[in-house]
């Protein structure tokens, strides 16, 4: 618990710049799954088309898959953090 309103502010304010340097961390890692994505779009526009490019799709598909899975897991990650920041913000309001 805070002991003044100077503390209270301070404290607000440092949670509003951690919570902005988490926004911009998950929009890079939001411009890195997209990059992914964008990539296994054009190798999948460069397979043949049927039976023929079926194993090609499924193994990009995959990698892509792989590739995504820890950009996700990060991204979680960083929502929740997000989402504690504001928790406490919203708490620390309550007192000014």
């Amino acid at each position: 618990m805070p002991g003044s309103l100077d503390e209270i502010k301070g404290l607000i304010e440092e949670c509003k710049h951690q919570k902005s340097e988490l926004l911009a961390e998950k929009k890079a890692v939001n411009t890195q799954m997209s990059s992914i994505r964008v990539e296994a779009r054009q190798q999948t526009a460069n397979t043949n088309y049927g039976e023929y490019g079926k194993g090609d799709r499924r193994r990009i598909r995959l990698n892509k898959e792989s590739a995504l899975r820890p950009q996700e897991s990060q991204k979680a990650s960083i929502g929740r953090q997000i989402n504690e920041l504001d928790q406490t913000i919203n708490w620390l309001e309550r007192f000014q």
